[in-house]
């Protein structure tokens, strides 16, 4: 006897086979990849423009994976890989005629390929191509996710180059767009973002919107974001004086952080470090920020190296040992003039020395420096390691 469906069991099975076939592509997608990686970088290129088994939306999503991968740790590679996508663009899925979703796949790529090259510390680069993939949208589909996208990588690239409040307006219109379309996950990224530009700025604003970020998320399936929701509001809650509770956070969610990777536990380890010092225990801060300071420079991390010897500096301060702190700043500046940083980024170290000298050095001079330096790094060609 034949077994009908009815309309609820049926739809119920037809998300089953389509959760089903995405997770096979994913896998397909994944073995195509693997294949390219292991050729040489010179032969990359040519094998994926001449193969016409790699010209499928699988092995697309698995080259932008892979961008995202590479763009934590090798960002000079994951430029090559979203050059690689770029390539790929005009060539996947040749039987699909919509005209307007072959522009969204190379809005796409090279808003991959922006997104590597800002963590290459290319932001003139990263502006072209976002230039490039705006140029293709006009011909797009119109996607609200896909606009949402873009604005996402245009406020990013702002951010590093210390536009900070533009960065955060542009991010309330991708959150927006987003939540219109249904898309909670993306809109609460889009608010643990805003929540990282602003914790420096407003910590009070910066914890209410990590807090409703951490909402929207669906738990269990990113953990970087949630450990971003965190971190966003441990760090507000000491500076709003709230050690406690900012304590409580980094002890409550050690596991996750445990788990992360090493970058994302040296910024706890930082965060640590402060609470420590806003708690009066001037000891343990000074030992876990010096920890914390020669781990960046021995990984090459100078924006990080060069905050920890502020708060260094500014812990020193505090306990009357001025003479410490300055002998500090005249210790670094010869390796900033070593590392060729912008004259910008300098005058800010020397007006720091200037305050040390004249024991004018109080808590609003170091925010104006800290400030000061995220607002001009961009200036120095190099990128900030971010949670």
């Amino acid at each position: 006897m034949p077994y009908h469906l009815d309309s609820a069991q049926a739809a119920a099975l037809f998300g089953l086979l389509a959760e089903i076939t995405s997770e096979l592509d994913l896998v397909i997608g994944e073995m195509l990849w693997s294949e390219i990686e292991r050729l040489p970088q010179e032969r990359r290129l040519e094998r994926i423009k001449t193969d016409r088994k790699y010209h499928t939306h699988a092995m697309f999503r698995a080259v932008l994976a892979a961008e995202r991968r590479a763009a934590v740790r090798r960002p000079q590679e994951a430029v090559a890989v979203a050059e690689l996508l770029v390539a790929l663009a005009d060539r996947i899925e040749p039987q699909v005629a919509a005209k307007p979703l072959r522009f969204d796949w190379r809005a796409e790529a090279f808003m991959t390929l922006a997104h590597a090259r800002r963590a290459a510390a290319d932001f003139v680069g990263s502006q072209a191509a976002l230039d490039q993939a705006q140029a293709f949208l006009t011909y797009g589909t119109g996607a609200a996710a896909t606009e949402a996208g873009f604005i996402v990588q245009q406020a990013s690239l702002l951010g590093e180059l210390g536009q900070f409040e533009e960065a955060v307006r542009r991010l309330n219109r991708a959150e927006a767009l987003f939540t219109r379309v249904g898309d909670d996950h993306s809109a609460g990224k889009v608010l643990l973002h805003q929540a990282l530009i602003l914790r420096h700025l407003e910590p009070k604003r910066a914890f209410d919107i990590a807090e409703e970020g951490l909402t929207r998320l669906k738990m269990g399936e990113d953990e970087r974001a949630e450990l971003s929701a965190h971190y966003s509001m441990a760090y507000c809650q000491n500076e709003l004086g709230d050690t406690d509770e900012a304590e409580g956070i980094v002890s409550t969610y050690q596991y996750l952080i445990a788990q992360s990777d090493e970058n994302t536990q040296l910024s706890f380890e930082w965060l640590l470090a402060r609470i420590r010092a806003s708690q009066g225990r001037e000891a343990e801060a000074e030992q876990r920020l010096r920890a914390v300071h020669e781990q960046y420079l021995d990984r090459g991390f100078r924006f990080e190296a060069v905050l920890t010897t502020i708060d260094l500096i500014e812990l020193l301060v505090r306990q009357d040992r001025v003479g410490e702190g300055l002998y500090l700043v005249q210790e670094i500046t010869p390796v900033l003039n070593a590392w060729g940083l912008h004259k910008d980024s300098l005058a800010v170290m020397l007006m720091l020395e200037k305050h040390l000298r004249q024991k004018t050095a109080a808590a609003a001079v170091f925010r104006e420096v800290q400030d000061r330096l995220r607002r001009s790094w961009h200036l120095n060609g190099e990128v900030g390691v971010q949670l």
